[in-house]
C-alpha cells in the first residue's frame, strides 16, 4: 500500500507500557515514513503523560504522531 506505515500504540500512559522506546524508534525513521496512533487514558501519570509529549516535540514528530485519548 502507498503511504506511511501505520503504528496503533493501545494502553493506558503508564511507566509499565514503556511508550518511550515506541517514540524513540519513530523519532529515528525518516519523517513521512510512520505515523503513530495513541490510544489509552492520558490522565493515570500525569507526570509521564507530559514525559511522552516532550519526547515527541523533541524529536520533532508532533505531525507524525496522533493522541486519541481513551476510547
Amino acid at each position: 500500500w502507498p503511504g506511511p506505515l501505520r503504528l496503533v500504540f493501545l494502553g493506558n500512559l503508564i511507566p509499565r507500557k514503556n511508550l518511550t522506546v515506541l517514540i524513540k524508534a519513530v523519532s529515528k525513521l525518516a519523517a513521512g515514513s510512520i505515523t503513530l496512533a495513541v490510544v489509552g487514558k492520558m490522565d493515570i501519570d500525569p507526570a509521564y503523560t507530559e514525559t511522552i509529549m516532550r519526547q515527541v516535540e523533541e524529536g520533532g514528530i508532533a505531525q507524525q504522531v496522533q493522541f486519541m485519548g481513551s476510547v
